[in-house]
């Protein structure tokens, strides 16, 4: 199946996927530093205000980072199934995944292996990540694990318009097709 060109500007490409950007994608950068700036302020509270400043910068490029882990999952799952994703968007909330429109149903098994590929890639990369951490420390090192951790067990909640809404919903199709 031939691949046609992302509609929104291009930030590069990756595992062979353009990764697009939107409106949403200078807000969901100013949210992760956001976001990561709290963190140092809260998990670095004996260092002096300008270290936290440094740190929490560094804390919002790992909260991107995990995000970006996350979807690799979804881009690594994805190609177990047909049809594979065609682009990868940015939005406020992440990154969003996108398949060619599906002409014939699909079967259950191919949603949830797509689903399924965030979350597990976060929970693998955050417990080795811990166990290295608890090999040689370092609060960066903790950070990058524990949010590993979090944003897999988070995917894996059924809320509508995440990973685990799809995987509970398909896992349920999937065995009522047994």
């Amino acid at each position: 199946m031939s691949q046609t060109a992302p509609t929104r500007p291009l930030m590069f490409t990756l595992l062979g996927l353009p990764w697009t950007r939107t409106s949403q994608t200078i807000p969901f950068v100013i949210s992760r530093m956001a976001f990561g700036l709290i963190a140092a302020w809260v998990l670095l509270p004996h260092e002096t205000p300008a270290l936290r400043l440094i740190w929490g910068l560094v804390y919002g490029l790992v909260v991107i980072g995990v995000q970006v882990i996350h979807t690799i999952g979804h881009i690594l799952s994805s190609r177990r199934v047909t049809p594979p994703m065609r682009e990868v968007r940015s939005l406020l909330v992440g990154f969003a995944t996108l398949y060619p429109r599906d002409l014939v149903p699909l079967p259950p098994s191919t949603h949830l292996t797509r689903s399924l590929g965030g979350p597990i890639i976060n929970l693998v990369v955050g417990l080795v990540s811990l166990l290295i951490w608890g090999l040689i420390g370092g609060h960066l090192l903790s950070f990058f694990g524990w949010f590993n951790i979090a944003l897999g067990l988070i995917a894996l909640l059924p809320i509508p318009g995440i990973d685990g809404s799809v995987i509970w919903r398909e896992l349920g199709n999937y065995l009522s097709d047994d």
